[in-house]
């Protein structure tokens, strides 16, 4: 835990970055997934700790191993019932007779922490998920993981709310939540990490299957999204801080993570399918799904890089899609936005990842990426061209291309981080950084 905080907040005075990042390696060795947990305060401890192992081995030594670590770490709390938690009989984690409910409430945080990590390791390497939405009966959390924001009474028992099914019901989930006023930014983002999960399955099913195999369901996804709109409350979508509304830095700044989720999921509706098989529609695919990239710059435009040490740096794959669609659009010299607009929000997004890239490596080489493409840049690229890189840009995680163009030479960071004192902050709250 200390290691992981040192690294995440920057250097510090008595104990240099190689020195921190030789401990964390050799915990990544020590502490492997498939060990075994008991259902107990040990057991909560100890899957807490592979947890975090599992969060800073995907972001910073990104690869087949790190892929697999979440998958073992996913599979086991299968193993433990975390999936069923309100369910008893299916669950050994703990004994709910004897069990506090804020131990169990604990228990809730990790199987949500693992949900995560199961939805975006799983949607950039164009993988099928290991977690199932319809096995899963454990409630939504009921108090957040920090104490930032005001949290229920511990004599007050809120009412459990649960994920819809039905992806379709997903608004009436989005309701509860904000009449609850139970960690609604949290549970918000839990929401709208399921819908980037249901429209990352549906670009991995049109990439292996083809666009007609998924277009009924790409509708009905639309659909979903409408409703989700409408569901949140007004002016959500509004990526400025709503000073009005009484909205603190901190929930401005949760919105801003789960505007992100959203939006990348209207952009992978909007992505252009097999240039041969869509013909004519390719090309306004590619017009429509602008517009989502040009909403993820908006949101970059109004972020506080104050919080960027207890942000999830997944947010970065979001980015880098962003940043893509961007680029190849202005490439493309398709549409009526000037180049020179649309050049201003990609270096936006490209300042974004270099920020976060000072801590972690992953958004290192996506940046690394991006500067790459950017060397060719010279005159526009053809259809089959951007076909090509619009598909690598999807999952650059996929085994095929990161072993190609991601896994490059790891150099140490010169980013310093001044003013920063190192905080020993529990296993509860570090989980914030995935939730």
């Amino acid at each position: 835990m200390t290691a992981l905080t040192a690294f995440v907040l920057g250097p510090i005075t008595f104990w240099p970055p190689a020195d921190i990042t030789l401990c964390l390696k050799a915990l990544l060795a020590s502490c492997p997934s498939e060990s075994e947990t008991s259902g107990s305060e040990d057991g909560l401890s100890k899957i807490r700790v592979e947890c975090l192992l599992a969060y800073y081995e995907f972001h910073h030594l990104p690869g087949s191993a790190a892929w697999m670590r979440v998958s073992r770490l996913t599979r086991k709390a299968h193993g433990l019932g975390l999936n069923q938690i309100e369910n008893p009989d299916l669950c050994s984690a703990f004994d709910a007779d004897t069990t506090s409910h804020d131990t169990a409430e604990d228990w809730r945080l990790v199987w949500w922490c693992i949900y995560c990590l199961d939805s975006y390791s799983n949607i950039s390497s164009g993988s099928p998920f290991v977690v199932d939405p319809e096995s899963i009966n454990t409630a939504l959390p009921s108090r957040l993981v920090n104490g930032d924001l005001p949290v229920a009474p511990s004599d007050s028992q809120p009412q459990r709310i649960f994920l819809a099914d039905d992806l379709n019901d997903l608004w009436e989930t989005v309701q509860q939540i904000v009449k609850g006023h139970h960690a609604v930014d949290l549970n918000l983002h839990l929401v709208a990490t399921t819908v980037l999960r249901r429209a990352g399955h549906l670009l991995r099913i049109r990439s292996e299957k083809g666009p007609g195999s998924v277009q009924a369901r790409l509708d009905g996804l639309k659909r979903s999204l409408a409703l989700l709109r409408l569901a949140l409350p007004s002016r959500y979508f509004h990526p400025s801080r709503l000073v009005i509304n009484g909205e603190s830095k901190k929930q401005h700044h949760m919105r801003l993570t789960n505007l992100l989720l959203m939006h990348m999921a209207f952009l992978i509706v909007a992505l252009p399918g097999d240039r041969a098989e869509d013909g004519a529609g390719w090309t306004d695919c590619l017009q429509s799904a602008f517009h989502p990239a040009q909403d993820i710059a908006s949101v970059v435009e109004n972020w506080n890089n104050n919080f960027n040490s207890q942000t999830d740096p997944a947010i970065c794959l979001i980015i880098y899609a962003a940043l893509q669609v961007l680029y190849l659009h202005r490439r493309s010299g398709i549409g009526s936005t000037p180049s020179s607009h649309t050049m201003q929000s990609e270096n936006l997004l490209h300042l974004f990842l270099t920020q976060f890239g000072g801590i972690w490596s992953l958004p290192r080489k996506l940046a690394q990426l991006y500067c790459v493409a950017r060397e060719t840049d010279a005159g526009p690229l053809s259809s089959a061209e951007i076909d090509i890189l619009l598909k690598r840009a999807r999952t650059p995680l996929h085994p095929k291309f990161a072993n190609s163009h991601l896994m490059v030479t790891e150099h140490p960071s010169s980013t310093t981080f001044p003013d920063l004192t190192l905080d020993f902050i529990d296993p509860v709250e570090l989980l914030s950084f995935v939730l």
